[in-house]
């Protein structure tokens, strides 16, 4: 059951970036640990201990939940209004088709800080793919930033002084109809062998001693992912980095 603007304070095992309630509560069901659930407005998924039942708060910033296990509701606090039924089986995975427009290039877990041009900022935008469409349709734009809030940001050609890594948004940088090189980047060239696809997770199968490092960037999650033989797939959230077995392929979820 979900409970909005509610939270359940600490007692976390584990955090994902999901992309609805559903999600996460499928996420909570599949953990043997979890017994409560909160999602944030940044989409970011907290799975919790049977404990966090006792540290239930109000909460604008957050929906929340339990999950019943062996029949038995674990739940110990009081809502006003009455829990809404989750569906708790696996989200339906949208296409991982690239949806990237033609001559933009995205880059996972990247900013380009700063140099935004005029009437350029907190442009709403569903997905990064959408703000490369907005930089692809503007003469004067090269790079651009989209945030965890679905903002876009779009950059001129100076943008690429501005460019570090990032835990709170995806960025990427577009080609004219008159260019044939790639604008500078910082972009590696670890993608050469390695694909991403936005807004996805592999939970579960992940490698001994490879459950949530840290890592400055998607890139040196992949280049880690690259390195060692039994890495087959790879998660990167908020600054960790999941590496997983040839097994994680069959549990993909938007």
């Amino acid at each position: 059951a979900v409970v909005p603007e509610y939270d359940f304070a600490g007692f976390d095992i584990a955090e994902h970036f999901v992309s609805n309630d559903e999600h996460c509560a499928w996420m909570c069901m599949n953990n043997p640990e979890c017994h409560y659930f909160t999602l944030t407005i940044w989409g970011v998924c907290y799975l919790k201990s049977i404990e966090a039942g006792s540290a239930g708060v109000l909460a604008s910033w957050a929906n929340t939940g339990f999950c019943d296990r062996s029949g038995v509701n674990a739940a110990t606090f009081e809502p006003v209004t009455t829990p809404a039924v989750v569906d708790t089986t696996q989200p339906a995975v949208t296409t991982t088709e690239d949806q990237t427009p033609s001559g933009c290039v995205i880059q996972l877990g990247h900013d380009y800080k700063g140099y935004d041009l005029p009437d350029g900022t907190n442009l709403p935008s569903k997905d990064i793919y959408e703000c490369a469409s907005l930089c692809k349709e503007r003469p004067d734009c090269v790079y651009f930033t989209q945030t965890i809030f679905k903002l876009c940001y779009l950059k001129g050609s100076d943008g690429l002084a501005g460019s570090q890594p990032a835990i709170y948004s995806n960025a990427g940088y577009c080609l004219k109809e008159d260019e044939t090189s790639a604008p500078a980047t910082t972009q590696a060239p670890v993608f050469d062998n390695c694909t991403l696809v936005i807004g996805f997770d592999y939970p579960g199968s992940d490698l001994p001693d490879s459950e949530g490092f840290t890592v400055t960037d998607v890139i040196e999650c992949a280049t880690h992912c690259l390195n060692r033989a039994e890495c087959w797939y790879y998660s990167f959230s908020f600054g960790k980095c999941y590496l997983k077995s040839q097994t994680a392929g069959q549990s993909g979820v938007v």
